[in-house]
């Protein structure tokens, strides 16, 4: 036991010496399969950084229409989920995610962060008024300003007050039997538990 681990030290000793060599330019002292292993090795570290540089580039590009950003103002903590409120200006959203997910980001009241929903988790309702007997917490009061029909389903985009744009998509007979169009006053409705929060 004791000659394998000292094995493994004098393996690791020496990489770390051809890696030293290698780094200095002085490859005239290794041989030429030792030359061949470090430049694979160094391509796999280099490949590594690449990939990590990548991720930190693309890491916000998602394929969710609403990135809604704004500013913590409430945490409320339970005992498996929590309620994170984003205040956006005028409006607010509530997330219910996870507590592992609260302290794996770090979120605390005056955090900027962003208030991700998908499209398809955007329902709607006619006029300004907020319904009071829903269970969703969400309701985004605000003006259609756009509405786009598919062969089946269609997307509408509501505006608030405070500039903020939401888009949903519905069934084509949904946005006719609500009688939705550009110009009229509409809520979007959004379940707590269909919100993903993001953060920088």
């Amino acid at each position: 036991m004791r000659n394998d681990t000292k094995r493994n030290d004098i393996n690791t000793n020496s990489t770390i010496a051809i890696f030293a060599i290698a780094m200095s330019g002085s490859f005239s002292i290794i041989n030429s399969a030792t030359r061949k292993e470090v430049h694979a090795r160094m391509q796999r570290t280099q490949n590594k950084k690449e990939h990590h540089r990548a991720r930190e580039r693309y890491i916000m590009k998602i394929s969710a229409r609403n990135q809604l950003k704004g500013t913590i103002t409430n945490v409320a903590e339970g005992a498996v989920n929590g309620v994170v409120t984003i205040s956006l200006g005028d409006e607010r959203v509530k997330a219910d995610i996870t507590m592992e997910s609260i302290e794996q980001l770090g979120l605390t009241e005056g955090k900027p962060a962003c208030a991700i929903i998908k499209a398809t988790n955007v329902m709607f309702a006619t006029g300004s008024e907020r319904i009071t007997n829903i269970s969703a917490r969400n309701q985004l009061p605000g003006t259609i300003v756009s509405v786009k029909k598919g062969a089946v389903n269609g997307h509408v985009s509501l505006k608030m007050a405070d500039g903020n744009v939401v888009s949903g998509s519905i069934t084509n007979a949904a946005i006719e039997d609500l009688g939705l169009e550009e110009g009229a006053a509409a809520l979007a409705i959004i379940k707590a538990t269909d919100v993903i929060v993001g953060v920088e």
